[in-house]
């Protein structure tokens, strides 16, 4: 999982975003991307995750 914030979006960031992804897709590894945010849980229950339950 990947916390991305203002910087992810720069040329350069993107590219070494694109990078990653390709690469860890290649590996046959899932990469989570989620925006930065005061409140996570929507994002969590995206993928499964329920916190303080």
């Amino acid at each position: 999982m990947e916390l991305d914030d203002k910087s992810h979006n720069t040329a350069s960031a993107k590219r070494n975003d694109s990078f990653k992804n390709d690469t860890l897709n290649e590996a046959e590894i899932t990469l989570i991307r989620v925006k930065v945010s005061q409140d996570y849980s929507e994002d969590l229950k995206k993928i499964g995750i329920t916190l303080f339950s």
